[in-house]
């Protein structure tokens, strides 16, 4: 039987790009309470809601003892943390930012405790080669996104990330990375965060999530 949890405590990082914003109303709208990691105060958020707590930082900048106190008493890690859209922000941007930051927020996981497992929800439109079920990779497949990782560190960051999880076991964290492939009303991928039977089936793997109503085939 499937359980919905529409109650969560979700400490979001990265509330202010595309897919945060996404993110952080479809949370608000469910109900859940939000703590969200942004740099600055994003515009148009809704401030008033009682429900979400802005922590001004950049994460970069957050010890890991810092992060691990806004993370005590979260249920759920929100990810939508990435590289900027364009070129020029693209190339100032750190390397191995989502990386960096999704290890960051592993050991703050580790540092908390949990009496269970706090659910972390990557999204990233960019996963990189580890993805469940994806059939074996044509020589060409393989060049190109070889071609990919030297010249998109957007790329080359999420699948490093990627690999990350995918590479053991993490102390007090159960993920799933996501690639949405549309951000639309019901926010398939919010599934992950409210309900324990979608996130049971896709925990440790790497699915794509997409409205159905809205996919043409």
């Amino acid at each position: 039987m499937t359980q919905e949890h529409e109650q969560v405590t979700v400490l979001l990082v990265g509330g202010t790009g595309r897919v945060g914003k996404l993110a952080l109303h479809e949370l608000l709208n469910r109900g859940s309470t939000v703590r969200a990691i942004v740099r600055s105060a994003p515009k148009g958020s809704p401030t008033s809601n009682q429900k979400l707590q802005v922590i001004q930082a950049s994460i970069t900048d957050l010890t890991v003892a810092q992060l691990a106190e806004h993370l005590r008493g979260c249920d759920t890690i929100l990810s939508a943390h990435s590289h900027p859209r364009d070129p020029a922000g693209s190339m100032k941007s750190p390397a191995m930012l989502v990386t960096d930051a999704v290890k960051k927020l592993c050991a703050a996981a580790a540092e908390v405790k949990p009496a269970t497992p706090i659910i972390l929800v990557l999204l990233s439109a960019h996963i990189g080669s580890i993805i469940d079920g994806d059939a074996k990779r044509s020589l060409v497949e393989r060049a190109v996104l070889c071609l990919f990782n030297l010249v998109m560190a957007h790329f080359k960051d999420a699948q490093a990330c990627a690999e990350y999880l995918s590479g053991g076991t993490h102390e007090g964290v159960e993920y799933a990375a996501v690639r949405p492939a549309n951000f639309v009303e019901g926010f398939a991928g919010m599934k992950l965060v409210t309900d324990d039977a979608v996130f049971a089936k896709w925990k440790s793997k790497f699915p794509v999530m997409c409205d159905p109503k809205t996919t043409r085939h």
